[in-house]
């Protein structure tokens, strides 16, 4: 379900940077809408699986006698993790802008804007799924 929530927003996303924005975001059909959002839902699962993975790994090297895990671990991966979405995010964006040639973010900022928004709405979904376990 939360991949699916995220599609729509990036869909969204994109579909009103075009309409209201058509200087910074431009999308030239829907199927390129369609398939950019696409591309950057599949790039986001493959990069939180091996996300989830390096915290497992981290999770078992920093457990101590009792079988818990140390406190700090989860200010470690937060610490490890927002830097890195924050920088994957515009290579995604990067990416769809490359293979797809009616796909256009223009400027400096738009990436950035662009890159807080996914990176801020893809950690709010993790802490909802934290409290659904």
């Amino acid at each position: 379900m939360k991949r699916i929530i995220g599609f729509i927003v990036i869909a969204l996303t994109f579909y009103f940077g075009d309409i209201y924005f058509p200087n910074q975001i431009q999308v030239g059909s829907e199927q390129t809408l369609i398939l950019s959002t696409l591309l950057m839902t599949v790039i986001s699962s493959i990069l939180s699986l091996f996300i989830k993975g390096l915290t497992n790994s981290m999770k078992s090297a920093v457990k101590n006698g009792e079988g818990e895990t140390a406190g700090c671990l989860g200010c470690i991966v937060v610490a490890i993790g927002l830097p890195l979405a924050l920088l994957i995010t515009p290579m995604r964006l990067w990416i769809c802008e490359s293979i797809f040639n009616d796909f256009t973010i223009n400027g400096f900022w738009t990436y950035v804007i662009l890159s807080v928004m996914f990176v801020m709405f893809g950690l709010r979904e993790k802490d909802k799924d934290k409290d659904d376990e």
